[in-house]
């Protein structure tokens, strides 16, 4: 327990010190990382408990992005593989063929992504109705070998739609006999957002 606190630890100082988005909490050093501090810390404590940790190489998808904060920390601070499919120009610092512009849903896309996998995690992070976010889940979930991230299943900032399908699959979880394992990582705080997982 101890050594997951001060691993939580660990990540929470360094997320801070690199910066959050100012909606989700301190800005730091100003990369604008899109997830809630606290929330991502308790992630990444997750993901090195199944074995995907700092410095491993695993390679990870990520669907949708916004500032890229989150693919700097994953590439840079985790030195992971980071692959990404959405629909703005690449940054300067993002890698120009792990990077596919474009609709997220559209064929080529999820193609492109099938050819650059597997991947240890698929984190999605879509802004998206319902019906966007399920199709998103269902067409890139199975090229994760292991765990899919959901971030936004509070529901908040423009998130409805990833609520709806995480509540859904949380149900689905409990039903008896059901294999699948869910989890969801959501600080206890106004600038909450929610990054919610299903293990494979």
């Amino acid at each position: 327990m101890a050594k997951t606190q001060s691993k939580y630890s660990e990540y929470k100082v360094k997320i801070e010190t690199l910066g959050a988005h100012g909606q989700y909490g301190p800005t730091g050093q100003g990369w604008g990382i899109e997830q809630n501090p606290l929330e991502l810390a308790a992630f990444l404590v997750k993901l090195h408990d199944i074995g995907i940790r700092t410095g491993d190489a695993s390679k990870i998808l990520e669907v949708g992005i916004v500032t890229g904060g989150l693919y700097r920390l994953m590439r840079n601070i985790m030195k992971w593989d980071v692959y990404i499919v959405d629909n703005k120009d690449a940054e300067p610092y993002i890698i120009k063929d792990h990077h596919y512009r474009g609709e997220v849903t559209v064929d080529a896309a999820v193609k492109w992504a099938k050819r650059k996998g597997p991947f240890g995690l698929v984190f999605i992070d879509i802004d998206r109705p319902y019906e966007v976010v399920k199709n998103t889940y269902d067409l890139y979930s199975p090229l994760a070998t292991r765990l899919v991230a959901i971030h936004g299943v509070c529901g908040l900032h423009g998130y409805a739609g990833t609520k709806q399908l995480h509540d859904e699959l949380d149900a689905e979880a409990a039903k008896p006999g059901s294999k699948l394992v869910v989890g969801r990582a959501i600080a206890q705080t106004d600038k909450k957002s929610g990054i919610g997982w299903v293990i494979k």
